[in-house]
């Protein structure tokens, strides 16, 4: 359980994002392009983490609400935000049940690196 908190905590490092209409894509350098659809209906995934977790995502006024239930309790709340022209991402997380006496929140914050051009 503590090493699933340590990943929980742990920040993806070189994580990137891209989004469309439908769907945000997460990629990082170690792994496969992870694309989440964002219309609020759970679906059975392999998170970035590695933890196979159902997962749903939606819009919201204050940004991108990713949930992920993993298999054996926690719920993992995520909020992707940033003010317009910010160079920083914030992703507010708070990580309930499993068998955590209490809620954990903490936060992660992201330099925000314009996309290169393509070659």
């Amino acid at each position: 359980m503590r090493g699933m908190f340590r990943q929980i905590r742990t920040p993806i490092q070189n994580l990137s994002l891209a989004q469309s209409d439908t769907a945000v894509t997460f990629g990082t350098p170690e792994r496969p392009e992870l694309v989440v659809r964002t219309d609020g209906r759970a679906r059975k995934i392999v998170w970035l983490d590695g933890n196979e977790s159902e997962v749903k995502a939606e819009w919201t006024n204050e940004g991108l609400e990713v949930v992920r239930t993993l298999p054996d309790g926690p719920e993992i709340h995520e909020l992707y935000s940033r003010l317009p022209n910010a160079t920083r991402l914030i992703v507010a997380v708070e990580v309930t049940g499993g068998n955590m006496p209490r809620t954990m929140q903490f936060r992660r914050v992201y330099d925000v690196v314009p996309a290169q051009p393509a070659h």
